[in-house]
C-alpha cells in the first residue's frame, strides 16, 4: 500500500492540516513492538539510522482536495509500546510471596524512602514480576509507566566494555595492549603502563574526573547544558594525581572510559556512539536504548529529580532531565528503559555478542570493590555474591549500577538460576546517602528472592 501524502503544514491544536503529494509507504513505523491504529497513517518521527525514537504523528479522516492534496485531522503523541502499564503486572506461574513481597518493596521507594517514582522488573526463570509506582515529575498527576525511558548512568560503562571486548574479539584491540599505542596524542597520567584491560576494570590509578566538585558537580546542577569534549575531562583527571600504578589495584574511575571511547573513535573511524549502535543496541533489537548526542530525552520518559538542598522536599528548580550528554559521555551517557535494560543485562552477562573464552574473561577477572557486601568489579561488570563471601558459583550475581544526575539504576542476573532483576528510581545526586541508593536496595530485592539471616 502506498499513500499519496506528506506533512505540508502541521497546527498543533488538531486543526485540519494540509498535505502536498508525495510518497509514504505503509513501512515507516520501523519498531514492531509498537501497534499501529487502524484506518489511520501514523508517521513515526524517527532518526533510523540511530534507531532513536521520538513522538508519532497520526493522520485521520483523509480528504482529497480538487488539486489533489489533502486534507486530514492530525495529533501528536508518544510512540505507545505493547510494555505500557501503569502499575504492577505479574505473569502466571510467577510465586506469590516473592510477588507480594515484590509489591511492598516498590510502595517502600515512595511512601519510605522519598522517590518520586520507581520501576522494578524481577525476571525468574522467565516468569516475570513487572512494577511501577509514582509519577512521571513532581507536581503532575502523570502517573510512571513501565516503558517510561530514562538516563541509565554507569550501566552505559556496561556498553561501552562490550564494544571494547568485541574489538578485541576481531583482532582490532590488545586487551593487554598499553593505551598509547592507539592514542599517542593524548595527554595522560602512565599512558605507556594503562593497558585496555585497566580501563574497563577501573585499575588505571586515574583520578576521577566526576569527582571535581567545581569543575563538574556544580556544572551538572547550575549550568547542565554545559559541552565538555573528552579532552575537557582528561584535564580535570591530569591536573590531579595518580592513586596508584597501574594495574595493581581497583579504584572507581570515569577516567578510564572515557579513554576507552576515544580508543573505539580511533580504531573505528566512528564516533562511539555510532559504534554502541550498530554492535550492541542493533544487532540485540534495543529500539527503546540510544548513546544520545544532545540533551533531551526522547518519546515517554520518567524525569530525573534531585534534592540538592536536603530539605527532603523536592521543588520544580530541582527537576534534572535536560543534561548535556557530553559530561559523561562514553562513561554513563546512555538512554534506555526498563525492559530493554532487562534484554541487555541477560546478553551482556550470558555472553551473546562474545567468543565463550573472552566472556569467562568478563566474568573471571575480577577484584574486590566492596569487601563488606561481597562484592567484586570484573571487566565492565559487577560481581555480587549472595550471601555474602559465598563460594557457590551458583549465587554469583553480575551486572552494574548506574547513578546520574536524577536517576539510580541497577541491572543485575545470576545466569545459574536463570534470574534478571532491572530497577530504577528517581531523586538521585552525588550526595545521595548510600542507603538510599540502589546500590544497598538491590540487596532487599535479593533478600526478597533469597531470603537470609
Amino acid at each position: 500500500m502506498k499513500l499519496q501524502t506528506a506533512i505540508a503544514t502541521l497546527l498543533f491544536t488538531g486543526a485540519p492540516v494540509f498535505c502536498a503529494a508525495t510518497t509514504v509507504t505503509d513501512n515507516v513505523t520501523v519498531d514492531d513492538r509498537y501497534q499501529n491504529a487502524s484506518q489511520q497513517l501514523a508517521i513515526p518521527i524517527v532518526k533510523l539510522d540511530a534507531g532513536r525514537f521520538s513522538t508519532q504523528v497520526h493522520f485521520s479522516n483523509f480528504k482529497q482536495n480538487a488539486d489533489g492534496s489533502y486534507m486530514a485531522n492530525a495529533h501528536i503523541e508518544p510512540l505507545q509500546s505493547l510494555q505500557d502499564a501503569t502499575d504492577v503486572r505479574v505473569d502466571v506461574g510467577f510465586d506469590p510471596q516473592i510477588a507480594a513481597n515484590l509489591q511492598v518493596f516498590l510502595e517502600e521507594q515512595v511512601s519510605k524512602n522519598a522517590k518520586p517514582g520507581a520501576i522494578l522488573r524481577v525476571d525468574m526463570n522467565g516468569k516475570v514480576w513487572r512494577g511501577v509506582i509514582g509519577k512521571q515529575r513532581i507536581n503532575s498527576d502523570q502517573a510512571l509507566n513501565f516503558s517510561d525511558r530514562h538516563r541509565v548512568g554507569s550501566i552505559s560503562k556496561t556498553f561501552v566494555s562490550n564494544v571494547i571486548m568485541q574489538l578485541v574479539q576481531e583482532g582490532i584491540l590488545g586487551l593487554d595492549t598499553t593505551i598509547d599505542q592507539y592514542i599517542p596524542e593524548v595527554d595522560i597520567h602512565n599512558k605507556d603502563k594503562i593497558t585496555v584491560r585497566h580501563l574497563i576494570n577501573h585499575r588505571t590509578g586515574l583520578y576521577n574526573y566526576v569527582k571535581s566538585v567545581d569543575q563538574i558537580q556544580q556544572s551538572m546542577q547550575l549550568d547542565p547544558l554545559k559541552v565538555f569534549t573528552p579532552y575537557d575531562l582528561i584535564a580535570i583527571s591530569n591536573a590531579q594525581p595518580v592513586d596508584f600504578e597501574p594495574g595493581t589495584q581497583y579504584k572507581y574511575s570515569n577516567t578510564g572510559l572515557i579513554l576507552a571511547g576515544l580508543i573505539i573513535e580511533k580504531v573505528t573511524g566512528q564516533d562511539v556512539e555510532d559504534v554502541v549502535y550498530e554492535k550492541v543496541l542493533k544487532p540485540l533489537n534495543l529500539q527503546r536504548t540510544e548513546f544520545p548526542k544532545d540533551p533531551g530525552i526522547q518519546s515517554n520518559y520518567m524525569h530525573g529529580q534531585a534534592d540538592y538542598n536536603n530539605d527532603g522536599i523536592l521543588e520544580s528548580t530541582e527537576i534534572v532531565s535536560y543534561l548535556d550528554p557530553s559530561v559523561s559521555w562514553a562513561a554513563g551517557a546512555v538512554i534506555s528503559n526498563i525492559p530493554d535494560l532487562s534484554r541487555w543485562s541477560k546478553a551482556h552477562i550470558d555472553g551473546e555478542l562474545l567468543t565463550s573464552e573472552l566472556q569467562q574473561q568478563v566474568l573471571s577477572d575480577c577484584l574486590p570493590s566492596a569487601p563488606d557486601y561481597g562484592a567484586s568489579y570484573c571487566i565492565g561488570a559487577v560481581k555480587l555474591t549472595w550471601p555474602f563471601n559465598t563460594t557457590d558459583e551458583n549465587n554469583w550475581w553480575w551486572g552494574h549500577l548506574g547513578q546520574i544526575n536524577g536517576y539510580d539504576n541497577a541491572i543485575f542476573r545470576n545466569p545459574k538460576k536463570d534470574i534478571t532483576i532491572s530497577m530504577v528510581n528517581t531523586n538521585y545526586y552525588l550526595e545521595t546517602p548510600p542507603e538510599m541508593g540502589t546500590g544497598i536496595f538491590i540487596f532487599e530485592v535479593l533478600n526478597i528472592i533469597e531470603p537470609q539471616t
